[in-house]
């Protein structure tokens, strides 16, 4: 009734200098647990940590996430999920509303899922990283996956400004003070054993 989830991200960018006064290292810890309390309901709890971000004031930000799913049945899943980031000089409250919905033409599994992004930022004290962000942000976006056999293609897309936002189920944060508008996703994958 439990899962455990872990990742690992390094990254080693080469920066133009100037502007840049040197390379941009990153390094970012993602855990995440899940408990099934019972057949409906499952509990998640996420943590982030940027471990290392030499050029940016979101340097050691930690992430603390919890959510709860419902399996309305076998095909329809429903969750929320609450993030509070903390860095230096502000905090960002994230709310996450996602509906799962699994279907099947002929041999081909679906699976639709469209969420809600609500970003609200705190500063506790005025900053040049934060100076020219609005208080709140709504992102929606919406995903298709479809699986046949052991090939995989995924599309999808956000629409609506978002800031400091946590993606990807917990496994993706964007820290930099870049405020991002749309997003368009196109994936192909093959399943290999």
């Amino acid at each position: 009734s439990s899962a455990y989830k872990f990742i690992y991200e390094h990254s080693h960018i080469n920066t133009k200098q100037p502007p840049f006064s040197k390379d941009l290292k990153l390094d970012k810890l993602f855990l995440k647990y899940l408990y099934k309390l019972d057949n409906s309901f499952t509990v998640n709890l996420n943590y982030i940590n940027i471990l290392n971000d030499n050029l940016s004031q979101t340097d050691d930000g930690k992430t603390y996430g919890t959510g709860l799913s419902y399996k309305v049945n076998k095909k329809t899943n429903i969750n929320f999920t609450q993030y509070y980031s903390n860095y230096t000089n502000f905090n960002v409250l994230q709310s996450d509303f996602d509906l799962k919905y699994k279907f099947k033409i002929n041999n081909i599994n679906f699976k639709l899922k469209s969420i809600t992004k609500y970003i609200n930022i705190d500063e506790k004290t005025p900053s040049l990283f934060t100076k020219f962000s609005n208080d709140s942000y709504i992102t929606t976006g919406a995903m298709l996956h479809a699986h046949y056999k052991s090939y995989h293609l995924g599309l999808g897309g956000y629409k609506g400004k978002r800031v400091f936002a946590v993606m990807s189920d917990g496994f993706k944060i964007q820290h930099h003070a870049f405020e991002i508008d749309k997003t368009y996703i196109l994936s192909f994958g093959k399943t290999v054993s």
